[in-house]
């Protein structure tokens, strides 16, 4: 439901296409609260076009300046609103191509796969490949347009190399990107990307050229990806990527890479960065040791405290197949730590011992900042795991959880009963 004054001041701020959708939607259900207001006379016609009534949205579409809700009766279900729609459309693209595509677009692309959509959109589609239009098509601030007309002019083969290029670095849409980058790559763009390009790209250009020089150059990069890409590169032509990285200074992306290629006499060198003070190094060096199988309780216990979360991230997925002593853990979820470490130490738990996970979830449903998470797990664990939990708790553990059970205010009367059901014997 929505308000009818509400639809009105909607109406007059609309930009995106999900929001000429949603009101659309709105507008044609009726279904409103609060009196039916007056609609502002610049407004008559857009309600009119999105009324409930085909033959009054007909009568609209004729007399309509608003092209986004033309785009929408394009692709209306009622034939008489759609054909004369379509006519419509016709007649702004011939007066005014490039404003009226603008416009129209990217509410054309957005119902595209709607039935009846596909017409209006392919109009459009044809109007790209023309020299007035492509040109804003491909600066477009509406992403889905920009992609269309990107990869529409790469199967043509419309846009120059440094075009590529251009898009390939530049462009926020990653479907732009990589087809553009690929594009580059595939008409000798490949260097110009290699060092300065997306990570897919800089990774695709590495294959493509399959130059050593550059794959020892990528061993440092800061994407995985590429780094993989030229380790891989390094092998095919007998080098073992290991040994460079040994003589390199250490830096995050060369304590990454030795933990991608080296082995147990690497922890060496390693286990030391778990203090170093730069986070990034201490980040890389965490997630390192973990693949290379050093993860002790002893030297990743302290990092769940690092006042980095990408740390103690790394902390706790490192020690998700150790025993962690749960008292320890219990002590990490109270108010006074910072949130992040209090969502490690929780979710240590509940990989854990599951009735010392409930009592974590059940004292946080008295935590302002952490009591919808534990809501959330307590239904979840009602809903799917209780039933085929077999162990019990202790006598001790189950009259701790009952007390607070018993003064929560987050749980209904049927949750605390349910929970007391498996707590007591």
């Amino acid at each position: 439901m929505i308000a009818y004054a509400d639809l009105i001041a909607a109406a007059s701020d609309l930009s995106e296409p999900r929001q000429w959708i949603a009101f659309d939607e709105a507008a044609r259900s009726g279904r409103w609260t609060g009196p039916r207001e007056r609609v502002p006379a610049a407004l008559e016609a857009v309600f009119a076009a999105c009324d409930r009534d085909g033959r009054v949205r007909e009568a609209a579409v004729g007399r309509i300046g608003c092209l986004p809700v033309l785009a929408l009766r394009a692709a209306d279900w009622v034939p008489q609103v759609r054909a004369r729609a379509r006519a419509e459309c016709l007649r702004v693209l011939d007066e005014s191509p490039v404003a009226a595509f603008l416009t129209l677009a990217p509410v054309a692309y957005a119902v595209r796969e709607r039935g009846g959509g596909d017409w209006l959109a392919g109009e459009l589609d044809a109007l790209i490949r023309g020299a007035a239009v492509l040109p804003v098509a491909l600066t477009s601030p509406n992403r889905t347009v920009r992609r269309v007309a990107h990869l529409m002019a790469i199967e043509a083969e419309l846009l120059t190399l440094p075009q590529l290029i251009a898009a390939a670095r530049t462009d926020g849409d990653t479907v732009v990107r990589r087809a553009c980058g690929e594009a580059a790559i595939t008409r000798g763009g490949a260097r110009a990307l290699v060092a300065n390009g997306p990570s897919g790209a800089r990774a695709y250009a590495l294959q493509v050229l399959a130059d050593l020089d550059l794959a020892e150059a990528a061993l440092t990069d800061r994407n995985q990806i590429v780094r993989a890409t030229a380790q891989v590169l390094l092998r095919r032509a007998g080098r073992d990527p290991v040994w460079v990285y040994r003589a390199l200074p250490l830096s995050p992306a060369v304590v990454a890479g030795l933990g991608e290629t080296g082995g147990a006499d690497d922890l060496a060198t390693l286990l030391p960065l778990l203090g170093d003070a730069r986070v990034r190094v201490r980040a890389a060096a965490t997630r390192a040791v973990r693949r290379l199988g050093g993860t002790s309780v002893e030297a990743f216990l302290p990092l769940l405290e690092d006042p980095s979360p990408l740390v103690a991230r790394e902390a706790r997925l490192g020690l998700r197949d150790h025993r962690v002593d749960p008292d320890h853990l219990a002590g990490l979820i109270g108010p006074g730590k910072p949130v992040h470490v209090r969502i490690g130490a929780y979710r240590l738990l509940a990989a854990g011992d599951v009735w010392r996970w409930l009592e974590a979830a059940v004292t946080l449903l008295a935590d302002d900042q952490l009591r919808v998470r534990a809501r959330q797990d307590i239904d979840s664990w009602l809903i799917h795991r209780a039933a085929t939990t077999y162990s019990r708790p202790s006598a001790a553990l189950a009259r701790r959880v009952v007390a607070m059970i018993d003064t929560a205010d987050a749980l209904d009367d049927h949750r605390a009963k349910v929970l007391r059901f498996y707590l007591m014997p």
